[in-house]
């Protein structure tokens, strides 16, 4: 639990914090990915910072990465069905819960 400052809680939700934006890529471990492949391949072929990477969650078929809402674009143009480990990616925003 989270204790605002007006003393209210709530639980903490998973997802992009302020300033970024949670992307779905449907790669996953099953495809032998690790953090540093995606942040290669997000660095390398979108041309972003490493520092405009933010979490890495890597779940069996598929990616979720919080990326920087200033770099959101240069992804999505620039990474969208580019291989990465001999697999297509596919990238779309992520849906909040």
């Amino acid at each position: 639990m989270i204790t605002s400052k007006d003393g209210s809680s709530s639980k903490r939700k998973k997802g992009a914090s302020e300033g970024y934006t949670r992307l779905f890529l449907t790669v996953g471990s099953m495809d032998k990915v690790k953090k540093k492949d995606i942040i290669h391949f997000l660095v390398s072929k979108a041309n972003i910072r490493e520092s405009d990477i933010q979490g890495i969650d890597i779940k069996r078929k598929f990616t979720f990465v919080n990326i920087n809402d200033k770099a959101v674009k240069k992804v999505m143009r620039h990474c969208q069905k580019e291989k990465l480990n001999g697999r297509k990616v596919e990238i779309e925003q992520a849906n909040s819960r």
